[in-house]
């Protein structure tokens, strides 16, 4: 919330059994800031399950990120490599998108 703060659109992800939790605490949040423009979009995204196999794709609005901010997502060391795979991936779409603009 931090970066919503200094004005940055910010896209919260999360497993699907904690969508509802995560817009809870970000309505909380808007409303104790009482700020007009959210810049603020929750989405179901399990980058843990992100493969070419799951079928799984990346939002359109999170292809061309400024900044990437993970916090309290790697729970063991199973998780390491499917968060990385999911950031290059998102770097990846960041180059994509650049090149064709």
């Amino acid at each position: 919330m931090a970066l919503h703060r200094r004005n940055f659109s910010v896209i919260a992800t999360d497993k699907k059994i904690m969508l509802g939790l995560l817009s809870k605490n970000i309505g909380s949040y808007i409303s104790n800031v009482n700020s007009r423009e959210t810049n603020i979009e929750v989405f179901h995204f399990e980058w843990d399950k992100l493969s070419e196999e799951a079928n799984v794709s990346i939002p359109i609005s999170m292809q061309d990120p400024d900044l990437v901010v993970c916090s309290d997502c790697l729970y063991d060391s199973n998780s390491v490599a499917p968060l990385i795979q999911t950031i290059e991936l998102v770097y990846l779409f960041s180059i994509l998108s650049t090149c064709q603009n």
